[in-house]
């Protein structure tokens, strides 16, 4: 894997099961948009829009609750520790896909929640959009970069991969 930190690049051999590497995948696919509608399919309201099916949800009923846990969870790596003390006030969820591929075109996560220690009130939105899925060529790493990328140090690979 190679990433830019301030104008220097390097480099670092990333074994396919890190949580790096399932957190990038994770949200390439919208993991959580896909994993919000799954767990409340029951509830969801579906409209025709134009070319696409919207698929969406708002409110704050058990389910929600709990699947908004989830998600907040999924988000820091699946540490349940870190959603402990938290109360979900309100969750909302939409996903738009096309019509004829299916193929998902945007997603739209909007968590409503406090820390029942702290009362601290926090929102948070979370915005996807897709294009061009399935149509990407070979992604390659310049020259330049291989040229001039360094191995990151050990203590920071440990702590990233």
């Amino acid at each position: 894997m190679y990433l830019q930190m301030g104008k220097k690049w390097f480099k670092n051999p990333v074994k396919e099961s890190s949580l790096t590497v399932k957190n990038i995948k994770g949200e390439m696919i919208g993991r959580s948009s896909v994993s919000a509608i799954k767990g409340l399919k029951d509830d969801l309201k579906t409209k025709k829009d134009g070319n696409s099916f919207v698929m969406s949800y708002s409110g704050s009923s058990k389910k929600a609750k709990s699947v908004a846990k989830q998600v907040l969870s999924d988000q820091l790596g699946g540490s349940k520790t870190a959603v402990q003390g938290i109360q979900i006030n309100k969750f909302s969820v939409k996903y738009r896909v096309d019509n004829k591929t299916y193929l998902p075109q945007k997603s739209t996560i909007k968590i409503d929640y406090e820390n029942s220690q702290s009362k601290v009130k926090v929102s948070t939105k979370a915005e996807g959009t897709y294009s061009s899925l399935n149509k990407i060529n070979d992604v390659s790493v310049p020259n330049s970069v291989k040229a001039k990328s360094k191995s990151i140090p050990k203590s920071v690979a440990n702590l990233l991969f």
